[in-house]
C-alpha cells in the first residue's frame, strides 16, 4: 500500500494544502498520507452514474476543491449538468478519471468546462493502480484518427514505477515461471496485440489464500507479475493502446476483432453515449446507447453515418438499447448481463 501511495502521489501530483474532491476510498488514503484535504461530497457515491450533479456542484462551489479523481460516469453527470446550465469549473487545476474506459469525447468536454485544469485519463486495475495515463492535451489529431479507424483506445505512457510487457494472448492458460531472458523472448514487438502484463512494487503479488493466483500471476526470476486480462499493444512511441478484455474478443469467419477497436471508433461519432460489441448467434452485434440529450430526430441519420464509418468491422446488426454497466463505477460494460439481455430481446 505504501508503494501504491507513492505511485499515486506521483501520478496525481498530490500537493500538501490542497483540497481534493474524493470519490473513492483509495484516494482518501493517498490524500491523508500527502497532507491533502479530502472533500467527501454530499451525494450517493455508491452509484456514480446516478449522482445528483446539482448537489455535487453546490459542494464544489462552497469548498472549491482544486483536484479530483473520479469515475467517468460521475464526471459525465457533472459535465452534462454544467453544459445544460452554462456553468464552468474554474476551481479545478487537475481532473483525473479512470476505473473504466475513458474516451476522448469525455476528456474534451471536461477540458471545455474546466479550462484551467489538466484533464487526464488514468488506466489501472485493482491489483495495479496506476498503470498508464494520458492527458487531454497530449492526444493529437493523428491519435484521434487512429481511434476512429479501429486502432483501439489510447491509454498513454506507462508510469515510471511499473514494468509493462505485451505477451501473446493466451488468456485462460496459466503462464509458467520463466527467466528474464525468456520473458524478453516472449515479449511482443511494437504494434503487436497481446495481453498486458505488469510488475512493480505497487502491483499486488497475490490474492487471499492464493485463490486466483494461478490464473492471473506468474513469476520471472522470482519477481511476481500480474496478468491484467486486458488486450493491447505498445505503439512506436512506447504508448499503450487498449483493445478491451482478452476474454471479450470475437473470433469468427471474418477474423479476430477486439471490442475497443469498434467501441472507440463508435464513440467518435456524434450522439453515441456508450457502445458494446458482442457476438450473438454467430453474428457481430453492436449495441449503442444514445446520449440522453441527443435529439431523437437526429438518431436515424446518425445511425446510418455510424454504419458507414464502421463498415470495416463487418458488423451485422446495430441495436439501440440501454447498455448494462458494472455496479462499482457504472461505466464498464457488463458483457455477461449484455448477452443475457440479447437473449431476452
Amino acid at each position: 500500500m505504501l508503494a501504491q501511495h507513492r505511485a499515486l502521489a506521483h501520478s496525481l501530483h498530490l500537493t500538501p494544502g490542497e483540497i481534493d474532491l474524493s470519490t473513492l476510498p483509495i484516494f482518501v488514503l493517498a490524500n491523508l498520507a500527502s497532507g491533502v484535504a479530502s472533500l467527501l461530497p454530499n451525494v450517493d457515491l455508491r452509484y456514480p452514474g446516478k449522482v445528483d450533479a446539482r448537489r455535487l456542484l453546490r459542494d464544489i462551489r462552497r469548498y472549491r476543491p482544486t483536484s479530483t479523481a473520479a469515475s467517468p460516469a460521475l464526471l459525465g453527470r457533472l459535465v452534462t449538468e454544467c453544459e445544460a446550465t452554462g456553468q464552468t469549473l474554474p476551481e479545478f487545476r487537475r481532473i483525473f478519471t479512470g476505473g473504466a474506459p475513458v474516451f476522448p469525447g469525455l476528456l474534451q468536454r471536461l477540458a471545455a468546462i474546466a479550462p484551467q485544469a489538466e484533464v487526464t485519463a488514468v488506466y489501472g486495475s485493482t491489483e495495479a493502480e496506476p498503470i498508464a495515463h494520458v492527458a487531454h492535451h497530449e492526444i493529437q489529431p493523428d491519435d484521434l484518427a487512429r481511434m476512429a479507424q479501429g486502432k483501439g483506445l489510447l491509454a498513454g505512457y506507462p508510469v515510471p514505477e511499473i514494468a509493462l510487457r505485451i505477451l501473446g494472448d493466451r488468456w485462460g492458460q496459466p503462464i509458467p515461471t520463466m527467466t528474464t531472458a525468456e520473458l524478453h523472448t516472449q515479449t511482443l514487438p511494437a504494434g503487436a496485440v497481446g495481453e498486458i502484463v505488469v510488475s512493480g512494487d505497487h502491483v499486488l503479488p497475490g490474492y487471499l489464500h492464493g485463490q486466483g493466483d494461478a490464473e492471473t500471476k506468474f513469476r520471472v526470476d522470482g519477481a511476481p507479475w500480474h496478468r491484467t486480462g486486458d488486450a493491447g499493444y505498445l505503439d512506436e512511441q512506447g504508448r499503450l493502446w487498449l483493445l478491451g478484455r482478452c476474454s471479450a474478443k470475437l473470433t469468427d469467419s471474418w477474423g479476430t476483432i477486439y471490442p475497443f477497436a469498434v467501441e472507440a471508433a463508435a464513440q467518435a461519432q456524434p450522439g453515441i453515449h456508450r457502445s458494446a460489441l458482442v457476438a450473438h448467434q454467430g453474428r457481430r452485434v453492436l449495441l449503442i446507447e444514445w446520449a440522453e440529450h441527443f435529439p431523437k430526430a437526429a438518431r436515424s441519420p446518425a445511425l446510418r453515418d455510424l454504419q458507414t464509418a464502421l463498415a470495416w468491422a463487418q458488423i451485422h446488426q446495430f441495436h439501440p438499447c440501454q447498455i448494462p454497466v458494472d455496479k462499482r463505477h457504472n461505466a464498464k460494460v457488463d458483457y455477461p448481463a449484455l448477452k443475457r439481455l440479447l437473449d431476452r430481446l
